[in-house]
């Protein structure tokens, strides 16, 4: 699932200051682990009642640019190890994103997270299989991040951190709206394929 990099970066802050770490995550990268030195902590012990300002001016956040970090192939950046690398940040990145578009487009699947609807049907159209509850779309006035009262400042500040999630999540949407649309031009289910073709018209 596939979330606006805006709302997503939020609701992580959220997340750390009500107390997650992910320390018994292990950042294994061609079958090393990351060291400190490669990608030091933000913290020591944890983050609980973080700062929304100092979440986002630590360097090390694997909270920026989290999707396309998690979707690329790091292998070709020599995983967390900048330092002996010739590459400028955004060259890293750049490389990052455009291996990111690939894995995901070379998916059977990916859903929207603010778009549960569709993609419920998109799983289930793609793989033959019901959900036994259906998905319902929540607005975003009733998220966490939703409720969140950020200043311009602050949401540019975001928007610019993580610009390569913002491009990787620009292309996931048309991605997504390409399959419906593909998706309602083979069914012969016209309830169907109206609810599909309205709804990418919202879009």
């Amino acid at each position: 699932m596939v979330r606006d990099p805006l709302r997503r970066f939020v609701s992580e802050w959220e997340h750390v200051v009500r107390g997650a770490t992910w320390k018994g995550a292990s950042l294994i990268c061609n079958g090393h682990a990351a060291t400190e030195a490669e990608l030091p902590p933000c913290f020591r012990r944890n983050w609980i009642n973080v700062t929304l300002h100092d979440f986002i001016e630590c360097s090390t956040n694997l909270g920026i640019n989290r999707q396309t970090r998690m979707l690329a192939n790091l292998s070709i950046v020599g995983c967390y190890n900048t330092s002996t690398s010739d590459l400028t940040y955004d060259a890293r990145h750049y490389l990052m994103l455009a291996s990111a578009k690939e894995n995901l487009r070379n998916m059977a699947f990916f859903g929207l997270t603010g778009h549960q609807e569709l993609s419920q049907i998109l799983f289930e159209k793609t793989f033959n299989l019901n959900f036994i509850t259906k998905f319902k779309d929540t607005p975003t006035s009733k998220t966490w991040s939703g409720r969140v009262n950020l200043s311009n400042v602050q949401r540019d500040k975001i928007l610019h951190l993580n610009r390569f999630d913002v491009m990787l999540y620009q292309y996931a949407r048309d991605l997504f709206f390409q399959r419906l649309q593909m998706l309602a031009e083979r069914r012969k289910d016209s309830s169907l394929r109206n609810f599909i073709h309205t709804s990418i018209i919202k879009y």
